[in-house]
């Protein structure tokens, strides 16, 4: 929740709230730019609210889980999902032919959830 709102605060009026103990995800339907130096900023400011902290081992962590959940996404029939950034974020683009809120997405999501946390 305090990343969520520190996000909000720091120029990222549309960010999420959290649901629960889910990872937070920024949909396309968030209308997010996550490339824009708005939103990097605001993520460098906010990446000590996170929970599982940051730097260099919480990063390679969340790089190595975030690769293993694209993996596991795409085995679960969602082939065109990204391979991860390189600081573990994960991003599905406005261009994406991926349907987050479609029944296959959700149920690799729900399959593959465990490898985020």
């Amino acid at each position: 929740m305090a990343f969520a709102q520190c996000m909000r605060h720091n120029g990222v009026p549309n960010f999420p709230e959290p649901k629960g103990d889910a990872p937070i995800a920024v949909r396309a339907t968030d209308r997010i730019d996550v490339r824009s130096a708005a939103f990097r900023k605001a993520q460098k400011a906010c990446s000590p609210l996170l929970p599982g902290g940051s730097g260099p081992q919480a990063s390679k962590a969340a790089r190595t889980a975030a690769q293993k959940y694209a993996r596991c996404m795409r085995e679960h029939g969602v082939k065109d999902f990204p391979d991860p950034m390189g600081d573990g974020g994960l991003v599905i683009g406005s261009r994406s032919k991926i349907d987050p809120e479609g029944g296959p997405y959700q149920d690799a999501k729900a399959a593959c959830d465990s490898a985020l946390r």
